[in-house]
């Protein structure tokens, strides 16, 4: 049975002076974590929000795990500061069964549709992800499409996950973007939160795999609502970029190297070769 309406919405501000707020119903949870001191409190002094501030930038993970005692709500609804939502999306995300990781349809700036929930990375996958090799084949271009008939049954998900698909699948089976998704707050809590040795990238894939091991009946689910916006890759035209690239490259080590099997532990040496990562 679905439960009633009541997400916490979590945000974790960095290099953000101000948010959208007019998507999320009057009374509310809103939790604003700061990762530096550039957003402008004034912005929302209309709204209730509860600021938490963090000990200088503690990426985001680690971020959301902060907010996470303040949480009265029964979900927890994690959204991106350049993603931009309606009130349809919040009703959406918070009519949800605890065994349900849901999320919404997204597109990017060009109206081209985003991956939202995707198949569990294979090694090969994984290590074009890891050096962004896809942005050389854009998201709604042909070479997409052929390139990703490469990569097999991965491939085949990936050009399901591009073309804004709604439904449901078994979480052990795809893995939700942290870019706008909720999950049952128990549950999030049970697990232990976000590992916070991810700094920035690969947490929601991480995650997605412990919920789906801990509670087998999770599923991922895609709502179906008119899509969301979100202006993806702004880091990579800003100052941040290079941080952000190295950032990527150790939290897909650290994933690979969770992963059993030798080509997994090749792929992790391929992505960072001169630096250990502990599988604990």
């Amino acid at each position: 049975m679905t439960r009633g309406s009541s997400g916490a919405v979590v945000f974790v501000a960095y290099a953000t002076r101000t948010l959208d707020l007019a998507w999320i119903p009057v009374g509310a949870e809103i939790i604003v974590v700061h990762n530096d001191g550039e957003f402008d409190r004034a912005t929302v002094a209309d709204h209730s929000v509860t600021h938490v501030d963090a000990v200088g930038n503690v990426g985001f993970g680690a971020a959301v795990n902060l907010a996470l005692p303040a949480i009265a709500a029964e979900r927890v609804v994690l959204c991106n500061p350049d993603v931009q939502l309606r009130a349809e999306h919040y009703e959406a995300l918070v009519a949800a069964t605890p065994d349900e990781v849901v999320t919404v349809p997204l597109v990017d700036d060009d109206g081209a549709p985003t991956s939202v929930v995707s198949a569990y990375p294979t090694p090969l996958s994984h290590l074009a992800s890891a050096y962004r090799l896809g942005r050389f084949a854009p998201r709604a271009g042909r070479a997409r499409h052929l390139v990703s008939q490469a990569f097999g049954r991965w491939g085949q998900a990936h050009r399901e996950s591009l073309r804004q698909a709604t439904g449901s699948w078994p979480l052990a089976e795809r893995w939700v973007s942290g870019g706008v998704l909720s999950v049952d707050t128990e549950r999030l809590t049970e697990v232990g939160g976000f590992d916070d040795r991810y700094f920035l990238y690969y947490e929601d894939v991480d995650l997605c795999d412990r919920l789906a091991a801990r509670f087998p009946r999770s599923v991922a689910r895609v709502a179906d609502v008119e899509a969301g916006r979100h202006s993806v890759g702004g880091s990579g035209r800003d100052a941040n970029r290079r941080p952000a690239e190295r950032a990527r490259r150790h939290s897909a080590a650290r994933y690979a190297a969770s992963q059993p099997g030798g080509s997994w532990r090749i792929a992790r040496r391929l992505i960072e070769p001169t630096r250990g990562v502990e599988q604990s």
